[in-house]
């Protein structure tokens, strides 16, 4: 194989990683932002609503809906992973580590 594609399947692949790694740091952050206002929310369900019966099924209904979202969060990072692991085995005779 001549040199230049090699080197162009190769800018192609590390492209491609750092998409790939991209998008698995966006859907990370997304998670992170989830945590952290599910966490404020439920604070101050808990301190300013003190004697609402409804606070409580609010916060178990945001706790429920962050446990939905990080379940389909988490099956798009196992997708990415296995779509660039897919990539990496196909491509295996550039030595690209």
């Amino acid at each position: 194989m001549k040199k230049s594609v090699v080197n162009s399947i190769e800018r192609t692949f590390l492209a491609k990683e750092r998409n790939a790694l991209s998008e698995e740091r966006t859907i990370l952050s997304y998670i992170r932002t989830e945590l952290a206002f599910v966490g404020v929310v439920i604070l101050i369900l808990r301190f300013y609503f003190q004697e609402a019966a409804w606070s409580v099924n609010v916060a178990f209904v945001l706790i429920a809906l962050f446990a939905i979202i990080l379940v389909v969060e988490t099956i798009k990072i196992k997708s990415l992973r296995r779509k660039r692991h897919r990539f990496q085995k196909k491509h295996v005779h550039l030595k690209i580590k």
